[in-house]
């Protein structure tokens, strides 16, 4: 290229587009005196277009005026091609993030639907009347329910950390629960390799607390399933301690440890690695994805904490975390009648005997242990216990045969009894040992929280345990529900309506919106994706004419921008499907007004003790019931019960009619607080039949005693009738339940049933406890129109 040797030549072969830019650039250096460096484009001669990268400088005379310009120009053509390219590669690769993350959200909301009626059905099954097995299947299906939704959003988490986008919640929460759904998952996969699983957690731990237990328990799950994933024998344990206390705030350490294969220290230094995995031979034999350890690092380091490994090959592997936490200290648990008690620990596993003697320890008692059968029938004859913890699985003589043998030996004077093992449920542990002649009063199953041996305590006949209940939840309102599932819906308008609320319904957005229009709601709870109109566009068209009430989006899609999206859309918050109840509880407090229990139904400071034999008036009173309430239940179930030895006896024990009967009993004295009776009907259901009727006799005296005493007080001076306008609207409430095949709650039934006749209470609890809606239908409807 050739150009005059002048400033207007050089500025001639520059781009027209790139013109200005230079000359300001070139016209700086000659003021400041200084060298310039500038990219820029040359127009060729034939039309082609070259990048150059020009530097140069002035040239000035002795009284500083510019003489010429000199400098160099490189061509930069290929570079900027190849930055080019880069930069549409780059388009494109965001384009297909923006893609995957499309194609994940919408995924996450075709699979969590049906998965959140799966586990919405699953807590609503729960509420109903089930047997111990049933319960047991049903808790089982919950939880690995919830493992698979933890499954599915481990695979969206990764994508939200990548974009540093993931969000850590704030909620309630208690530890023993989160400890259970990790017993309930793992357990079972434990068993089967025989490793012991078990939890050695600081009993100062008690209460509610604050963070997010859906993080916590993706990274508990993580490392407690690769340690049993790794551990051919030996144990797995699950330490959990404060390590750091101020005030409401606390600083939790969760150490996992194993006893497996261990790792070298190249592999521990690679194991936070996203895809990288310990296990790098060609056998694959433990297999994995290698992502787990990542998340569980990112979402560690996200709640406050950090996290850390030591290991020896062939030694096993630690794994410990820290993190921080709120707490509020508000479990009444009260255990004086342990404080001071003689124990006995049997147990052939150290661990198990170490982790059964800290927890009592820790609630006062005195604990003795040994390693054997044999060695606790030596120690039994030197030392009485109230309590006896006996493994059933032991070498030598195993837990049945040594509390055969110890009952042999002391006979009247040998306490409480409660078997503990990892290889059976109650049913089947209390079966084997009846069928063997052997009675034993409760079971504790590894592996256990301090929670779950304080139950175990409390179900003993006479402990005297007062256990923690959480308060029932409610709240006031009126609360629009915009779901078009149909499954969804119900589950969702079951746990309002349970919560007090008064629900109306909407099956898409345009219906919502006709509604809002003509009438007031409290909170409106919509729907993402919907036909005819979507959550979106029907909240955007509810704003342009209502900006007070509170709107939350619920949507299977979690990440964040479909959270900014209902922000944008005019929502106020956003609740992620399948819905959890504590986040819904959490929910419902932030927008709604809680209901404190009313002044008439709380118990007076001045009321007189009740004093019933046989039944627990003092837990009854402290769970809230006026005295004249608790006086109304017992009587309600002296009547209801009273001919009750006629009707078991009319019943063939084989029966399905027997086995509901006795269940029902169990589960009325359940909640009267009537222990001895419970335990007694406990007894039944576990018995094979050759070995009733003994039992049944004896639960029946204790039934008639229970009777008796009651009706020896006086009934509460204002019983329920049913012919008030507030029991008939009840009824139809009830029958507007049974129209839609709704479970009814068994309050509803108690409400009802109060101050009916016992023939007529009884036929109408027996055809709701069998769901014969028919025949209570017409019981009900029989009631209103005012026939006998």
């Amino acid at each position: 290229m050739h150009f005059k040797p002048s400033y207007e030549g050089f500025l001639s072969a520059i781009h027209p587009e790139d013109v200005a830019r230079v000359n300001e650039a070139f016209a700086e250096s000659v003021a400041k005196h200084l060298p310039y460096s500038i990219e820029h484009r040359l127009l060729m001669s034939d039309g082609r277009v070259k990048y150059v990268w020009e530097r140069g400088e002035t040239i000035y005379s002795d009284n500083f005026t510019p003489i010429r310009a000199q400098g160099t120009v490189q061509d930069i053509t290929e570079r900027e091609k190849l930055k080019a390219e880069l930069i549409v590669a780059k388009e494109r690769s965001e384009a297909a993030n923006r893609a995957k993350s499309e194609f994940l959200a919408n995924m996450s909301h075709e699979i969590r639907t049906p998965l959140g009626g799966i586990i919405g059905l699953t807590e609503l099954a729960l509420k109903t009347n089930l047997s111990d097995q049933q319960r047991d299947y049903l808790l089982k299906a919950q939880t690995s329910s919830r493992a698979l939704l933890n499954v599915i959003n481990d695979i969206l988490d990764y994508s939200k950390i990548e974009a540093g986008r993931l969000d850590i919640e704030a909620v309630e929460f208690r530890l023993d629960d989160l400890l259970r759904n990790i017993s309930d998952l793992f357990g079972y996969k434990a068993f089967e390799k025989s490793i012991g699983l078990h939890f050695l957690v600081d009993t100062a731990l008690k209460g509610t607390l604050i963070g997010d237990p859906l993080r916590l328990t993706q990274v508990l799950n993580n490392l407690v399933g690769n340690a049993i994933k790794f551990t051919r024998q030996g144990d797995v344990v699950l330490r959990v301690c404060p390590v750091a206390h101020d005030g409401d705030r606390v600083r939790l350490q969760f150490t996992v440890k194993d006893s497996g294969i261990g790792m070298s220290s190249l592999q521990q230094q690679m194991l936070f690695t996203p895809f990288h995995q310990a296990d790098t031979s060609n056998t694959r034999i433990y297999g994995g994805t290698g992502l787990g350890l990542a998340i569980c690092k990112q979402l560690v380091e996200l709640m406050g904490g950090s996290i850390e490994v030591h290991s020896l090959e062939g030694e096993g592997s630690t794994f410990a975390f820290d993190v921080a936490l709120r707490c509020k200290n508000d479990d009444p648990r009260t255990l004086a009648t342990l404080r001071g008690m003689r124990v006995l620990v049997v147990d052939d596993d150290a661990i198990s005997c170490r982790v059964l003697r800290e927890m009592l320890e820790s609630f006062g008692a005195e604990v003795h242990t040994c390693n054997s059968g044999e060695a606790a029938l030596i120690e039994a004859q030197r030392t009485r216990f109230a309590y006896y913890f006996i493994d059933w699985k032991m070498p030598g003589i195993d837990g049945i045969e040594t509390i055969r043998r110890l009952r042999a030996t002391l006979g009247e004077a040998m306490g409480n009894v409660i078997m503990v093992s990892a290889f059976a449920n109650k049913l089947e542990l209390l079966s084997v040992a009846h069928r063997e002649g052997v009675w034993i009063e409760q079971m504790l199953k590894k592996p256990f929280t301090p929670s779950d041996l304080l139950e175990a305590l409390e179900l003993l006949p006479s402990s005297g345990f007062t256990m923690y209940e959480a308060p029932k939840f409610h709240a006031s309102g009126v609360v629009l529900l915009v779901e078009d599932h149909e499954i969804n819906r119900q589950v969702a308008r079951e746990n309002l309506e349970r919560f007090g609320l008064n629900v109306t319904l909407a099956l898409n957005g345009k219906e919502a919106l006709e509604k809002v229009r003509d009438h007031h709601f409290d909170l409106i709870l919509m729907d993402i994706q919907m036909p005819i109109m979507d959550g979106f566009e029907a909240s955007r068209a509810i704003r342009a004419f209502d900006t007070q009430t509170p709107i939350v989006a619920l949507s299977a899609a979690v990440m964040e921008r479909d959270r900014q999206r209902t922000k944008e859309a005019g929502m106020n918050d956003h609740l992620a499907k399948p819905i959890d109840l504590e986040a819904l509880k959490a929910v419902l407090t932030r927008y709604l007004s809680s209901v404190p229990p009313s002044p008439s139904d709380a118990p007076s400071a001045t009321e007189a003790p009740i004093i019933l034999e046989g039944v627990d008036t003092q837990a009854l009173q402290g769970l809230g019931l006026r005295r004249d309430k608790v006086i109304s239940l017992m009587h309600e179930f002296a009547s209801g019960y009273a001919d009750f030895e006629e009707r078991i006896y009319a019943l063939d024990p084989a029966s399905e009619a027997f086995e509901r009967a006795i269940h029902s009993l169990k589960g009325i004295s359940a909640n009267l607080r009537m222990r001895e009776l419970r335990a007694q009907c406990i007894r039944i259901e576990s018995v094979d039949k050759d070995q009733l009727s003994p039992l049944l006799a004896l639960m029946l005296h204790t039934l008639r005693g229970l009777i008796e005493r009651i009706d020896r007080i006086a009934p509460a001076a204002t019983p329920f009738h049913p012919s008030t306008p507030s029991s008939i609207a009840l009824i139809q409430e009830l029958l507007t339940h049974m129209d839609e095949d709704r479970y009814i709650e068994p309050e509803q039934i108690d409400t009802l049933c109060a101050g009916l006749d016992a023939s007529y209470a009884a036929a109408l609890r027996s055809a709701l406890s069998r769901f014969d809606y028919a025949q209570a239908r017409r019981l009900l409807e029989a009631k209103i129109q005012g026939q006998p």
